[in-house]
């Protein structure tokens, strides 16, 4: 798969994994308070109000699963739970008309169903994007993240920014140090880092850099990785917008392991992922505009 496809992925996995959040924390809710449910849908026996909200637990396992999957699944699965959220829709509007249910209850199944259409119509949306890219996903469960920030500072120093590892260590809230193994000004352009978290596990990363693109790109040595993934890899990038501004971009991609510990990673993994990079980020912007003005404040002194 190319990178269009593999962002056209990521954003069905994205929305199918809000429904899942949505459809566990509803089940629950139904299954908690189906005595009170009982009570505003026309006296459905409190068994089945229950078994219906452990039911759409159980369909945001479903969901779960299909987002972690492979990209062909989710193409294949994510169609299907559109469907089935279409369906609830459909039949939450007859209900709601002619049930004899209580003000409480219409209300009730009318915000769930109002809920439960947003996200199909998310769905919809993110399967349209991916549906040019149908014929190329593959069973890949490679996913990806993305963080882009605009600094004022120029490229030159944009890049200077985003390049210093040791930076990089101190910004990242996951890590406590990251110390310059070998240095990437060397022939090869080729460096390596070790990563110590906060919980003192550690790993290696081999840089790549490419100074003349503004451009470096890390590979992380799995094999003592604390996290469950097969692969990470990220690519680091500044752009120029004109002389005294610069954008900088962070791309991770990632595998998880198939387990269950993997699972609940990937399905967390863009979230954890955008609280991270906007730490870092945010970070990069300070830090830019600090060093772009210290060439002004000599001049001024």
């Amino acid at each position: 798969m190319n990178d269009s496809a593999l962002v056209a992925v990521q954003r069905v996995r994205n929305v199918l994994r809000a429904n899942t959040a949505f459809s566990v924390i509803a089940g629950f809710a139904v299954a908690g308070s189906s005595a009170w449910l009982n009570r505003q849908l026309a006296d459905t026996p409190t068994l089945a109000v229950a078994a219906i909200g452990l039911g759409v637990v159980a369909f945001g396992l479903v969901v779960l699963s299909v987002s972690v999957s492979g990209a062909r699944t989710v193409w294949r699965g994510g169609r299907l739970v559109a469907v089935a959220d279409l369906v609830w829709v459909a039949i939450s509007i007859p209900i709601i008309m002619i049930g004899d249910l209580t003000a409480a209850g219409a209300a009730a199944v009318a915000v769930v169903g109002a809920c439960v259409l947003a996200l199909a119509v998310a769905e919809v949306m993110a399967l349209r994007q991916l549906s040019p890219f149908a014929a190329s996903v593959d069973r890949s469960r490679l996913e990806t993240v993305r963080h882009i920030v605009d600094l004022a500072a120029p490229a030159a120093i944009g890049w200077e920014v985003v390049s210093d590892h040791e930076l990089y260590g101190r910004l990242a809230p996951n890590l406590s140090a990251v110390h310059v193994l070998s240095d990437s000004d060397s022939d090869s352009d080729r460096g390596q880092r070790r990563c110590v978290a906060r919980s003192g596990e550690s790993w290696t990363e081999s840089c790549d850099v490419f100074p003349d693109d503004r451009r470096y790109e890390v590979n992380v040595d799995t094999s003592d990785y604390p996290y469950p993934l097969v692969s990470m890899a990220a690519v680091f990038r500044v752009d120029e917008i004109d002389e005294q501004h610069c954008r900088a971009s962070a791309v991770f991609r990632y595998e998880r392991r198939p387990t269950v510990r993997g699972v609940l990673l990937a399905a967390g993994m863009p979230t954890a992922f955008a609280v991270i990079m906007r730490r870092i980020t945010s970070g990069w912007a300070i830090e830019a505009q600090h060093r772009a003005a210290r060439p002004t404040s000599r001049t001024s002194s």
